[in-house]
């Protein structure tokens, strides 16, 4: 009797085992289960979201943050995909409106399939190279026209490209003492003179600015002109071969060892200036110095014309009267 007791206890107890492991099971299943729904409704909430915020951006016309959104979910579909590119086509054409060429042409760049995007891009190279041309960079637009050669009206750029990267910098007058000087910068052209006050160090000679209202550089057919604030013109030539630039007056060399940026305003005189500074500033040499030495040092007395006068105690100015 104790015996088949026991034998159905063992078989009870077996029983409630597979029953645990059962219900151990199905609740493993159901938490997982749980979990992969939960993940499906985040994955689909976040696809959603995503979609949702990129197409609000973009019906308004605000393409990059579109795109920001788009990029996040272009994995999902090729509709996605097409409407982040159709988003950096439209900024690439908006970029290209407001003349922000260079990005426009980054944009156009990274779509050369969708579109006329190809076209778009040479049209926006195009455009950016003449918009630095007048803006008198003609390094940069060189570097964008020697891709298009053969687009629109690139080569004749080009040709007055060339003339005007020599024309860059300081001409001096060839013959007797070199009185006038030419510089040019871009399109802008200023002359300079020995024959008025000094004002401007140019290599080792000084010389003073000689205009009379702002003058530029103007280029037709590769003939130069230069163009006065009135509206005058005068003719400028231009020899390659020779290095020269010739006007009415005479003719000018290009100074190769200079440039517009080494020209510097001579400073006027200053207190705590020294001797060579002030002969180097726009006074220059005096007409007379008178000196005066005592047990406490050297003191001198500058004499210019109109009664001005600048005072030195041992080398150093502590005293301008003008």
């Amino acid at each position: 009797m104790g015996y088949s007791n026991d034998k159905r206890k063992y078989k009870e107890s077996v029983k409630m085992k597979r029953e645990e492991r059962k219900n151990s099971r199905r609740n493993i299943i159901i938490v997982i289960l749980s979990i992969l729904v939960c993940v499906f409704v985040g994955i689909c909430s976040y696809l959603i979201y995503n979609y949702n915020k990129g197409t609000n951006f973009q019906n308004n016309k605000e393409y990059e943050k579109a795109v920001i959104y788009y990029e996040k979910i272009d994995f999902i579909n090729k509709k996605v995909k097409e409407k982040e590119e159709e988003c950096n086509y439209q900024r690439a054409l908006e970029l290209k409106e407001n003349k922000e060429f260079e990005k426009s042409v980054r944009y156009f760049s990274n779509l050369l399939n969708y579109k006329d995007s190809c076209e778009q891009l040479k049209e926006t190279q195009y455009q950016y190279a003449i918009d630095e041309y007048q803006n008198g960079n003609f390094a940069k637009a060189k570097e964008l026209l020697e891709n298009l050669k053969d687009y629109k009206t690139s080569k004749e750029y080009l040709n007055n490209i060339e003339i005007l990267i020599n024309l860059q910098g300081v001409w001096k007058y060839k013959e007797g003492l070199s009185n006038w000087v030419y510089t040019i910068d871009g399109w802008n052209i200023c002359t300079y003179t020995k024959m008025l006050i000094n004002e401007y160090i140019i290599g080792d000679e000084v010389y003073a600015k000689f205009d009379i209202g702002k003058k530029t550089i103007k280029i037709e057919n590769q003939r130069l002109k230069i163009v006065f604030e009135s509206g005058k013109t005068l003719d400028l030539n231009y020899n390659k071969e020779k290095n020269t630039i010739t006007d009415n007056i005479g003719t000018y060399i290009k100074q190769d060892f200079l440039s517009v940026e080494k020209i510097k305003k001579i400073k006027e005189p200053a207190i705590n200036m020294t001797k060579d500074e002030v002969l180097n500033s726009t006074w220059g040499k005096p007409k007379e110095i008178n000196k005066t030495t005592t047990r406490y040092g050297t003191s001198e007395q500058w004499c210019y014309s109109d009664y001005r006068y600048i005072y030195f105690e041992n080398g150093i100015v502590t005293s301008i009267q003008d």
